[in-house]
């Protein structure tokens, strides 16, 4: 997954700056890359949570003091060459991954319906090739994001992101958008010496 925290980040960026420009939203969390990790407590259980270098973790469960927030999980990936794309004299390879935006929001503080805002949010996203460049290796890729659909049963998406009692008022809006991440790269900016 090159450089998938840095795609990410231009996605919110992107949101941000366009579909989601409005004060109601910009008072929300725009969070980055999370991933399931174990909670140590009374019970165990796996919630999402941004990951630092370091090691220190973002919570990013849904909190009703925030307007909106919007975190994102590669749920899966698939390689293939790609002989019709390489940049230079090699051949490219594709990494094609299955993503989804995990989006809460407070429906009075930014006055929009859950459909409405899986809309925004999916006509929202980047069309245009996402170019990314690791100066330190001196290598690009680049990445095409596609809106693939929602899931708009908030129990069912709440359910599958963290175990245990359901915690969202009723009003709250709770809804996942699946998206796919393409990215296209030279085979030494994915084996960088």
């Amino acid at each position: 997954m090159p450089h998938l925290n840095k795609i990410v980040k231009a996605i919110n960026d992107h949101l941000k700056a366009g579909a989601l420009k409005s004060e109601s939203f910009q008072g929300g969390k725009f969070y980055g890359l999370a991933k399931k990790v174990m909670r140590i407590g009374e019970n165990l259980s796996a919630v999402p949570t941004v990951m630092a270098s370091d090691g220190i973790g973002t919570d990013v469960t849904p909190d009703e003091t925030y307007p909106f927030s919007i975190y994102h999980r590669c749920l899966n990936g698939a390689f293939v060459d790609d002989y019709t794309t390489g940049f230079g004299d090699g051949h490219g390879i594709k990494e094609s991954n299955q993503m989804v935006a995990i989006v809460y929001a407070d429906p009075q503080k930014v006055d929009i319906s859950q459909e409405d805002l899986a809309f925004l949010i999916a006509s929202g996203l980047p069309t245009a090739k996402i170019e990314i460049t690791d100066t330190v290796h001196n290598k690009r890729s680049s990445a095409l994001i596609t809106p693939l659909g929602f899931n708009n049963d908030s129990y069912n998406v709440y359910t599958g992101e963290y175990q245990g009692v359901y915690a969202l008022q009723p009003q709250s809006i709770y809804f996942s958008l699946s998206y796919k991440i393409e990215i296209t790269a030279d085979r030494d900016c994915v084996i960088c010496s």
